[in-house]
Order: C-alpha cells, then structure tokens, then sequence
C-alpha cells in the first residue's frame, strides 16, 4: 500500500505560465505513455510511468509545446514552461 502511494507522487510536475508570467488556463496535458488528454489550470502533476516522456502542452489562444522530461518524485518544485501567444 506504501508503494501505491509512492508511486503517485512520480511523474510530470509543471508550472504553465504565459510571456507575463501569468498562470494559463486550460492547458491539455498529452503523454507518450497515455492514450488521452487531461486540462489543468496552470500547475500540472501528471503520475506516468518511469522513462523519458514526450509531453506536449496545448491550450487555446497559445502555441503548442512539445518537450521531453524525465518523471520524477514531486518534491514541491514545479518546472516551469511558457506558452507563447499565437
């Protein structure tokens, strides 16, 4: 049961800003690993499996990203990415 619980606080943790710094609404969250797309507001943590996962991140109004990340334990740290208006 320990393990289970571990195991949730592994994968994608972002932070999803615009060029002013500001959270971004909507942002679809799409996985290598996973067949569907989940929507955040702003602060993404994602559990995926271990390995390098291509993660790409959409929301209207704004460019998509693409980009490669290694999962990791949440410690309290987001990564942040900007997203450029279109």
């Amino acid at each position: 049961l320990l393990r289970y619980f571990e195991r949730g606080i592994d994968g994608i943790h972002l932070k999803v800003v615009t060029e002013q710094g500001e959270l971004v609404n909507n942002v679809g969250v799409d996985l290598s690993s996973a067949k569907r797309t989940i929507t955040y507001n702003g602060y993404v943590h994602r559990p995926t499996v271990e390995g390098a996962q291509t993660v790409t991140l959409k929301a209207p109004g704004y460019a998509a990203q693409t980009l490669t990340i290694n999962p990791s334990s949440f410690d309290g740290t987001y990564q942040t990415v900007v997203l450029r208006a279109r």
